[in-house]
């Protein structure tokens, strides 16, 4: 529960009389600051006190100074666009590199074993697949972390992240 300024003050003054004081006046605070003037580089701002007495400062601003050289340009970078392989129903055992887009079509099987990324960035593996009406028999890693459950006759895209697997599917005909 807060209090107002003039119930603390009342607190305030019973205790100081019950010990035997005498209370003084009440003092005077500040009741807002505001930019009041504007003068090239120099601010003025105005207090006004609860006393309803003002006074005024100033603030000037430095100036706009000189632009600095232009930096060095850095090498090229990647493109960040991972490339892409299509296995069509061939390589159903393969070792997935991180950071490449890899594609089988109908694949009744597809064991992928993860190399190894490179230290310091996040890798992701990240591979599709049709699955046909039999469902898709796939092998991963024991390390990742899936809830997914692989249908007949659906289309795969699937991406694995600090062995955390994210997917999606939809229906083929």
């Amino acid at each position: 529960m807060a209090l107002k300024a003039e119930e603390v003050y009342a607190i305030l003054k019973k205790q100081i009389q019950s010990s035997g004081g005498t209370p003084g006046p009440a003092g005077v605070g500040i009741q807002k600051i505001e930019k009041t003037d504007t003068q090239g580089l120099v601010d003025t701002y105005t207090i006004t006190y609860t006393d309803g007495s003002t006074t005024t400062f100033t603030v000037t601003n430095g100036a706009d100074g000189q632009d600095g050289q232009n930096g060095v340009d850095g090498a090229d970078g990647a493109s960040g666009i991972f490339p892409q392989t299509d296995h069509g129903t061939a390589d159903t055992t393969y070792v997935l590199p991180p950071n490449e887009f890899h594609t089988w079509g109908e694949v009744a099987e597809l064991n992928l074993i993860f190399s190894e990324g490179d230290s310091g960035k996040a890798n992701e593996y990240i591979f599709s697949f049709d699955s046909g009406v039999t469902a898709t028999v796939l092998t991963l890693p024991e390390t990742v972390i899936s809830d997914l459950v692989v249908e007949a006759n659906r289309h795969y895209e699937i991406s694995i992240v600090n062995n955390y697997l994210a997917w999606t599917s939809w229906a083929v005909d």
